[in-house]
């Protein structure tokens, strides 16, 4: 009924500001420009285009933790 709408409402505005978040991510990280994500991509392409990055984040931050390791 309602409560089931108002919390289908809520869990969209959760996406709503995670695609946000992970669209100014990519343009903090200089991997595309507003425009670009507006006019370029589509938005499965964004968002693969952020699951890369952080990949290569993860990549990234564990080999920095394994040279850590080793010089202890």
């Amino acid at each position: 009924g309602i409560r089931d709408v108002r919390m289908s409402r809520g869990l969209g505005d959760v996406y709503k500001r995670q695609l946000e978040l992970r669209m100014y991510i990519l343009i903090k990280a200089k991997l595309a420009s507003m425009f670009e994500l507006k006019e370029y991509y589509t938005l499965d392409e964004a968002l693969k285009l952020y699951a890369l990055y952080r990949m290569d984040m993860d990549i990234q931050n564990g080999k920095a933790e394994e040279m850590r390791e080793r010089r202890e």
